[in-house]
């Protein structure tokens, strides 16, 4: 069965993604996040020194870290390595999910069409990323997928920033958005003082009420 994700990730309806080549920055962004009261932060594994990143960022934190663009068996096994506490995949296949299920780690598959969020559910999912949301069709496509897939929370990440979120949150089915509009500045962001200041921004963004 596939291991869901820790209740406490997805309590804040925020996934916030950090995803940048250089492990330092990546590192400074997730003190940030976890200053302004991020629950977790998301890495994504698209670089060449992601894992450095990935390890860098589980070492000085401590709320969970995540890897994102989990995409075949050795990424699974590469991150659970680097400390990831759960795994993010744009998508899924057979031979994927069953190194995540033998790796026995929490995991948000992905998924994009009715089909594939109902062979998710299959399988055992119980909550799911659809992307690429924004290039879907943004609220509208998850407001016709929710009405017809019950019983699987969605979390729509893709093109998602802070004015868009609210309505995405507000489709049924919708527990959570991911992103990284936050980050925008954290390159040049030595201080990590708008990096926080973004976090908690979007945090408040996306509290319900």
């Amino acid at each position: 069965m596939i291991t869901p994700l820790p209740e406490a990730v997805l309590r804040s309806r925020l996934l916030p993604l950090i995803d940048h080549p250089d492990p330092d920055v990546v590192r400074r962004a997730a003190l940030a996040a976890e200053r302004a009261g991020a629950p977790t932060v998301e890495i994504g594994l698209r670089h060449g020194r992601s894992l450095e990143a990935l390890r860098a960022a589980v070492e000085s934190v401590s709320i969970p870290v995540g890897a994102g663009t989990v995409v075949d068996p050795d990424d699974v096994v590469a991150a659970r390595r680097a400390g990831a506490a759960y795994l993010v995949s744009p998508g899924s296949t057979p031979s994927l999910i069953a190194a995540v299920v033998t790796a026995g780690a929490p995991w948000l598959p992905g998924a994009a069409t009715p089909s594939e969020v109902l062979s998710l559910r299959d399988a055992g999912a119980g909550v799911l990323k659809i992307f690429p949301a924004g290039v879907l069709g943004g609220p509208v496509h998850l407001r016709a997928l929710s009405a017809v897939v019950g019983g699987v929370g969605l979390v729509p990440t893709g093109g998602i920033d802070a004015d868009s979120a609210p309505a995405y949150l507000d489709v049924p089915g919708v527990v959570a958005v991911g992103g990284s509009w936050m980050f925008s500045a954290a390159a040049t962001d030595d201080s990590g003082a708008d990096v926080e200041a973004a976090v908690a921004a979007a945090l408040d963004v996306v509290r319900p009420g």
